[in-house]
């Protein structure tokens, strides 16, 4: 079982082409009958708001992505171990703006909130969002997450010292018990 992936970027605007201010609040993507494989009740999910563990596909309806006690990643994959197809979300928004992630059998929706007014002319670009069509499960999604994530936040590399630190140390409480308090070195220089 090899790990052919097929992608597709998708993006959306919304543009208030009228001559009154409206309030909009888009779901992108809405992708709606989602079934794999022969008997879609066989299809599993990553729950995103249960720390990523596997669960029947339409077990939880997830909630608000960038919420750490909801959902911290902005990915899902959805995939039939019997076919096995799969079928992976990578939302590509490195502001993180507010949105859930919506998971209503049979439709998995991204609803960004809260609305936002627009006056005439006005628009809004959604983050964009790849779709992955693959043979596996959550791990193709995750790897792909992964990649992206590394090329869209830079992480700083840790000073010398800090790789040769435990960042404890202990130090007398000035009783004289041999109770100790640990506190983090002092490396400021």
């Amino acid at each position: 079982m090899g790990e052919e992936l097929g992608s597709s970027d998708w993006s959306l605007r919304v543009k208030n082409t009228g001559s009154e201010p409206r309030e909009v609040m888009v779901s992108f993507p809405y992708l709606d009958g989602v079934r794999l494989g022969k008997e879609g009740a066989a299809n599993l999910a990553t729950a995103m708001n249960q720390a990523g563990m596997i669960t029947p596909a339409w077990a939880h309806s997830s909630g608000a992505v960038g919420n750490g006690g909801q959902v911290s990643m902005q990915w899902h994959a959805i995939w039939d171990p019997t076919s096995p197809s799969a079928l992976g979300l990578i939302i590509m928004d490195p502001e993180v703006q507010a949105k859930m992630l919506v998971l209503k059998e049979p439709s998995i929706e991204v609803r960004y909130f809260p609305p936002q007014r627009l006056l005439p002319g006005e628009s809004i670009e959604l983050p964009a969002v790849r779709l992955l069509v693959y043979c596996g499960d959550w791990r193709t999604a995750a790897r792909a997450y992964r990649r992206w994530y590394s090329s869209a936040y830079i992480c700083a590399e840790p000073p010398a010292w800090f790789r040769d630190s435990d960042g404890m140390q202990e130090q007398s409480n000035g009783s004289s018990n041999t109770d100790t308090v640990k506190v983090f070195k002092d490396h400021t220089s």
